[in-house]
């Protein structure tokens, strides 16, 4: 985008150069930068189940709003219950895990092409690399990593999350697809004003 932005100043100097003051501030660049990235782009979440994924998105979407920017917000394994007409642990427990992750990488690919939306995703939606392949197109991933010890156990909402012990196997199985995935870790262990503080903070929004 900056590369796009930099050819376009560049493109209208040239064209005006016969004028008085045909130059363009190079500030110009990270301005109008800055200005597409508020319109276009999806702050989409990723994290362990239980991270606050949601939380922070509906306080995010309250914060922005504030600013002047509106953001709907996307939960994805809502959308898929929505659809399906069930709760994620009966897709599970009907279908499998296979099933799910085919409905998961389906809505995907719907709510990537979205603009200017607040993605808060499952926790293994990293698993399959098409999906981040996907949301990166068109948005920025932020990783809330939240101390395991902070993360509350919850059987109904999160089937393959059964125990302590579970969600440690999970982290192991997932932290470096985090990593690799997101463009910015956010830690998630204080309040969730400081959170949505340091996201915002982050996007230099």
């Amino acid at each position: 985008l900056e590369m796009l932005v930099t050819q376009a100043k560049v493109a209208n100097e040239l064209f005006h150069q016969d004028q008085e003051n045909s130059a363009i501030s190079n500030s110009e660049i990270e301005r109008i930068v800055r200005k597409i990235k508020k319109e276009v782009l999806n702050i989409v979440l990723i994290g362990l189940p239980g991270s606050g994924k949601s939380t922070v998105a509906s306080l995010l979407k309250t914060t922005l709003q504030e600013k002047g920017m509106q953001m709907e917000v996307l939960e994805c394994d809502e959308m898929i219950e929505k659809e399906e007409g069930c709760s994620i642990k009966e897709i599970f427990q009907t279908h499998g895990e296979s099933y799910f992750r085919n409905l998961e990488e389906k809505l995907i690919g719907k709510v990537s092409l979205e603009r200017n939306k607040i993605i808060s995703t499952g926790g293994g939606v990293v698993l399959n690399p098409k999906n981040i392949d996907l949301l990166r197109g068109n948005g920025i991933l932020i990783w809330l990593d939240r101390p395991l010890n902070q993360i509350i156990i919850d059987q109904e909402k999160r089937p393959l999350t059964r125990s302590l012990s579970d969600l440690e196997k999970q982290y192991q199985q997932r932290v470096n697809l985090y990593r690799s995935s997101c463009d910015m870790i956010i830690q998630n262990h204080s309040t969730l004003e400081e959170t949505v503080k340091g996201i915002i903070g982050e996007l230099k929004w």
